[in-house]
């Protein structure tokens, strides 16, 4: 006996040392023998994930196993060295992976989003020089040479660009150096470059002024970099120190810009085409929040320059000031870099708040945070919640108008924003116009771009008589591509159409357009393409996908047509015309055309399909030759004859503020078997097909259900059923109430809504948006045809289908998400720090944050002390969010959801403001078992609410490939919902004997 008791200990005291010699150790953790498998068979459902999370920390991990140790790398260098260095030596599983080579880099770089655009080719615009910090050599040539360049031109460009150059700089330097004419010469060695000078005659090439080239033909960069002086700076000149030639005197002026960091004798070469006048070089960090490092050649008068009104924000925290409560202490940025083209992906900023979360006082995690969000210009929107800018965000640092560039994709907006002026900055050089041209100015604009220059003049007062704006596209290419195209076989009409919808530049996109058009004229269904056109955006970052309709918030609230139109609507979406004609009889005159496309997909997955498109004398023969179905007892005041429970007009459930017919006993008794506490609060969509409200009902107590639509309660309708067991009497308001108009909502849009356009509310907000094409076509539609009352009703006709606003004149734009945010009550930056895509989809599957709060304010006097709250598709959190607003505190919330985007939004709510209770999350309803929900009832005391509107998508909507009722694979978890309620009313039973 004693030798095992000796064996044991032996055994113990070894996976003790060997589990202690671990803890410092990066990496799987290992037991002895079996290594790291134990661990590994943890993560088996989640391994991608599980390596991810180690190579995100170290870029080699080390996994052993019991007879094989395997190596995982994501180090640029390593997979270089392993693909490519010694590709020879990594034979069988290297050749597979020899095309992924830089798939890790990629991914470290690079954004898989739709709507985050961060290619990194973009870095080569005139606009992206991203003044990162200083980093040391070895350490800048590393990130180079993981970039993707070359050691040898990286290495000459470190050498030449010296060690105070940023890296962005030094990437500016590579990419222009490439495409400089001298390239050879550039790239050689300085013995070549020697031998080369004597062998050959030296380039002809205009006389440069000698006062501003150095022999190797650099002009020198000044530090600081203020031209002839700034606002607030010392240093400000009224002459300058090298006079312009006579020959460029003006008037007429010129104005010319460019990026500052240029290879050798470009900024030489620019000046002496342009008279030989000394460029200015300005950083527009001394005229905004960013900085932006330019040079601007002139012949402009220096003296008397002024700032136009009123200036602009001088730091980060004044032009954002909702970021000032969540910047971090050892974030030290008071200014951003450059505006880019692109952005930080989703992927990175999840990354760093899993990594602030579990290391957030650590100084290496917080440096390596900084340098991310100095190299992507990220800003704090929550706790440890850093995201990058919006669009409108950047029009607000450059100084123009809001909504400037709204309207287009995302992707172009940001596009041409990181090639645009910075408009402060060019006003303050072009405020010596003023005086010299009181009745106004004549402009010529090449390569206008968005038009900085012009929004410069316009903000000074100076009027524009005459504007000439030119393009910087080769007038040629149009018609060339058109030559080609045509060559290839396609009709010229379809290849002007297709270049018309997807730009001239995106030839990929117009041939794959092309060849959708000849496949369908072979197959002849053309039908639908119109409307498609209309409907569809193939933008990547304008989520605008037929299936998203099928979500559970997606009845659009579209405006009555007249029975004929919608008819036609229905028939060219492709639904017989039976179908159509029934479904348009059943739902009335009064349904909206997205109410009748629900009708008749719910209808379609009903348990008695066969009997409800079934004419009338086939249901009473069937009735008579078939048993009736077995189902419970349904409570016959709530149910029709068809088991249909009737819609009321107006939904206004059991009241609602500032609304007739406030009533604040129930019609129909809660049953008592039902009474609370604990209470109960489930919400779906109202337009569900036949029995479906009525099924619900019959499994939740037979409780009749109270419809609200939230039009009530903000500038959007949301018809949703909800069935409850709560009082409904004294309810009150959460403060400050809502604005109930669109233009309440949205103030800027007052000035530019059309007297014909007489919306007020908009329709229900959906998982999905209008395309830049609709909103590019209804532009050019009202342009031409403004006063054309056919065409100003077919415009509002798609301003309700897709909810549009007016940004501009003629200029209609979908929803942005943080505008979406304050229709449905959800605090600001609620759902920021996650791509777009997926902020439309969660705000779109979400609570009415003022309605709900209205029907659970009965629970603030019951609740003084705090609320145990059992949160079923908790979602973004809608319903906590409403208690939070209520100011009923939250003592515990075991939260369910099955999304690790929404789960991290409302976790990420939770910090933000401050929540002493305790959170419990769940992934999935199924791991919620009665052992599990008494276990936690046992230990908190019980649940007082249970919250949850399960998954709608088989039930309504345009889901045309699961529309399985209530049995379909997302309906069928109001199954669970009812199986946990009844486990925890049970259980509370029992507490309470």
């Amino acid at each position: 006996m004693s030798m095992w008791i000796v064996l044991a200990c032996m055994l113990t005291s070894w996976i003790f040392l060997h589990r202690w010699g671990q803890r410092n150790k990066r990496g799987p953790k290992t037991w002895p023998l079996v290594g790291a498998a134990i661990e590994q068979l943890t993560n088996f459902d989640r391994m991608h994930d599980w390596l991810v999370e180690y190579l995100y920390d170290s870029r080699t991990v080390v996994v052993p196993m019991p007879f094989t140790t395997y190596t995982y790398i994501a180090d640029p260098i390593n997979v270089e060295h392993v693909l490519k260095t010694n590709f020879s030596n990594y034979p069988k599983e290297a050749e597979k992976m020899h095309e992924t080579e830089n798939e890790d880099i990629n991914n470290n770089y690079f954004s898989d989003d739709n709507d985050d655009i961060n290619i990194f080719s973009g870095l080569s615009s005139s606009d992206e020089e991203n003044e990162l910090n200083s980093f040391h050599g070895d350490g800048r040539l590393q990130d180079l040479i993981k970039m993707g360049y070359p050691r040898k031109e990286a290495s000459i460009a470190l050498e030449r660009c010296g060690k105070i150059a940023s890296l962005a700089e030094v990437v500016d330097f590579i990419f222009a150096a490439q495409m400089a004419r001298q390239l050879d010469e550039f790239w050689a060695a300085s013995d070549e470059q020697e031998q080369r000078r004597i062998n050959e005659p030296p380039p002809r090439r205009r006389r440069l002024n000698t006062d501003i080239a150095s022999d190797d033909e650099l002009i020198r960069l000044p530090n600081p970099m203020i031209g002839f002086g700034v606002p607030k700076e010392p240093g400000l000149i009224t002459d300058r120190p090298v006079p312009i030639p006579n020959i460029a005197l003006g008037p007429p002026y010129f104005y010319y810009e460019n990026v500052a960091m240029t290879p050798k004798g470009v900024w030489a070469t620019m000046s002496s085409h342009l008279y030989d006048i000394k460029p200015e070089f300005v950083d527009s960090l001394y005229f905004c929040a960013a900085a932006r490092k330019r040079g601007y050649i002139h012949n402009l008068p220096i003296k008397n320059r002024f700032e136009i009104q009123p200036t602009p924000h001088y730091t980060i925290q004044e032009e954002f000031p909702l970021t000032k409560k969540w910047w971090p202490a050892w974030d030290k940025r008071t200014k951003l870099n450059c505006v880019l083209t692109c952005i930080a992906s989703a992927q990175l900023t999840n990354k760093i708040r899993k990594r602030l979360e579990k290391h957030e006082r650590d100084p290496a995690v917080q440096k390596d945070v900084v340098d991310q969000c100095k190299k992507w210009n990220l800003v704090w929107v929550g706790k440890n919640k850093a995201a990058p800018l919006e669009p409108y965000e950047m029009e607000r640092l450059l100084g123009f108008p809001n909504n400037h560039t709204r309207g287009i994709s995302r992707k172009d907006r940001y596009k041409s924003l990181g090639n645009s002026f910075q408009v402060d900055t060019v006003a303050y050089h072009l405020s010596v116009l003023k005086p010299l041209y009181p009745k106004g100015i004549n402009v010529l604009s090449l390569f206008t771009g968005i038009g900085g220059g012009e929004v410069a003049l316009h903000r000074l007062q100076i009027p524009m008589k005459l504007v000439v704006s030119t393009s910087s596209e080769a007038s040629s290419s149009k018609s060339k591509v058109i030559d080609e195209l045509i060559g290839m076989g396609f009709s010229e009409e379809l290849v002007i159409k297709a270049i018309q919808e997807h730009g001239e530049e995106n030839l990929e996109e117009i041939t794959n357009a092309l060849l959708s058009y000849a496949e369908a004229e072979k197959m002849h269904e053309t039908e639908n393409e119109d409307i498609n056109n209309n409907y569809f955006s193939d933008d990547n970052d304008d989520v605008n996908i037929f299936l998203g309709l099928s979500s559970s918030d997606e009845e659009n609230e579209l405006n009555s047509f007249h029975e004929d139109g919608r008819l036609q609507d229905l028939i060219k979406m492709g639904y017989p015309r039976k179908e159509a004609s029934i479904a348009l009889e059943r739902c009335g005159e009064i349904a909206s055309l997205a109410e009748v496309v629900d009708f008749i997909f719910a209808a379609q997955m009903a348990r008695q399909l066969d009997e409800f498109w079934a004419a009338p004398d086939e249901k009473e023969q069937r009735r008579i030759n078939e048993p009736p179905p077995r189902r419970r007892k349904l409570n016959t005041d709530i149910a029709s004859d068809d088991e249909l429970i009737r819609l009321p007009n107006p939904m206004i459930g059991f009241g609602v503020p500032k609304e007739p017919g406030l009533i604040t006993e129930r019609p129909v008794p809660i049953p008592n078997i039902a009474l609370g506490p604990p209470y109960f609060y489930y919400e779906n969509v109202a337009m569900t097909p036949k029995g479906v409200w009525a099924t619900m009902s019959s499994h939740l107590y037979d409780i009749k259900p109270e419809f609200v639509d939230s039009l009530y309660f903000c500038a959007a309708a949301r018809k949703r059923g909800y069935i409850h067991n709560l009082p409904i009497k004294n309810r009150f308001e959460i403060q400050p109430t809502p604005h109930y108009t669109i233009q309440e909502e949205f103030p800027l849009t007052k000035k530019w809504w059309p007297a014909w356009d007489k919306r007020t509310k908009l329709n229900c907000v959906l998982t999905c948006i209008a395309s830049a094409q609709l909103t590019n076509k209804i532009r050019k539609r009202l342009e031409k045809h403004e006063r054309d009352p056919a065409v100003q009703k077919d415009v509002v006709d798609q301003c309700k289908k897709w909810n549009l606003v007016w940004v501009g004149k003629n200029k209609a734009a979908p929803l942005e998400p943080y505008e979406m945010e304050r229709l449905l009550g959800f605090p600001n930056n609620h759902t920021r720090g996650i791509s777009r895509k997926d902020r439309y989809k969660s705000l779109g599957n979400s609570f009415q944050v003022d309605t709900v709060a209205y029907h659970l304010s009965v629970l603030k006097p019951l609740y003084p002390k705090g609320i145990n709250v059992l949160s079923l598709f908790t979602g973004i959190g809608g319903g906590e969010v409403a208690l939070h607003r209520l100011q009923i505190p939250m003592k515990l919330v075991v939260s369910v959801e099955i999304s690790e985007v929404n789960r991290n939004i409302f976790r990420s709510f939770w910090e933000q403001t401050n929540q002493r209770g305790d959170l419990i999350e769940f992934r999935d309803v199924e791991e919620l078992d009665d052992h599990k929900i008494e276990g936690l009832m046992d230990q908190y005391g019980g649940f007082d609410l249970v919250i949850g509107g399960s998954p709608c998508n088989n039930l309504a909507g345009a889901n045309r490939v699961s529309r399985t009722g209530l049995e379909g694979d997302q309906s069928s978890l109001f199954y669970d919902y009812c199986r946990i309620l009844e486990a925890v009313r049970s259980k509370a039973s029992r507490m309470r004997r």
